[in-house]
């Protein structure tokens, strides 16, 4: 069974209390100031998970904005700007559209789309801007195999190549949200780490994918063991990155 994004990266609460889940973050947080009145609280407890807390202030009142989990890892994949979709309505949550950026003759293009979790700090980001990004892939569904020759093997009868990736948010009739990626990849890190805020545990793997690499992250429970370095990883997952 996969778990929230909050899973994910170790901030797992029962819907009942969300609250105290923003309370903390606001107490631990650091503030962004967005506008007069809007600001960012980004909770940041250590080794990768973020919480960003848009948050709109009036005297005593707080209205929450936008509530996104991130993680931050070491991983980048280069981007080329193709345009940005906002909504005028819910101005903390938006996506940028990009093209990946090939490193070499074994890699290609391809589009695909990434929520930003700071995405109230965007400004004015140009069409044609080249970026190195850092996405974290919330895993929907991971799966991983030790080695490229048990892949093969396993897959044989639809198998996308070792390193693929396909922009499966883009399809209208997928279901899938919009910044959504299935893609497999060679896994150059992986562990279980623990949420400093929370003491509960969730996986990490670096993936090396088509053009570029990605954070995966999991809830534990919906992952079998640890993906083993130099294994294939083939994952359906929620992109997300921040730019600020």
């Amino acid at each position: 069974m996969v778990g929230s994004h909050f899973d994910a990266i170790g901030f797992g609460v029962a819907q009942d209390r969300i609250n105290d889940l923003l309370n903390d973050a606001f107490m631990h947080g650091t503030k962004i100031p967005v506008s007069s009145d809007t600001s960012y609280s980004v909770w940041r407890p250590g080794g990768g998970p973020e919480l960003w807390v848009g948050i709109r202030e009036s005297g005593a009142t707080r209205d929450l904005l936008a509530l996104t989990p991130y993680f931050r890892g070491p991983s980048r994949l280069r981007v080329r700007i193709e345009g940005v979709e906002g909504d005028p309505q819910y101005p903390f949550e938006g996506r940028i559209a990009v093209w990946a950026i090939p490193r070499g003759r074994d890699d290609q293009e391809y589009p695909f789309s990434i929520d930003l979790a700071d995405y109230a700090l965007l400004g004015d980001l140009a069409v044609g801007k080249e970026l190195n990004l850092p996405i974290a892939g919330f895993a929907h569904s991971l799966e991983w195999w030790p080695d490229e020759a048990s892949y093969k093997a396993a897959t044989s009868d639809l198998q996308l190549a070792p390193k693929s990736f396909i922009p499966v948010g883009m399809f209208k009739d997928s279901g899938a949200p919009p910044s959504s990626g299935l893609f497999t990849g060679i896994v150059k890190g992986s562990q279980r780490l623990v949420n400093r805020a929370t003491a509960q545990e969730f996986l990490h793997v670096q993936v090396d994918t088509l053009s570029g690499e990605i954070d995966v992250v999991a809830d534990v429970g919906s992952v079998q063991g640890v993906p083993a370095i130099g294994g294939v990883v083939k994952a359906t997952c929620w992109l997300c990155s921040a730019v600020s």
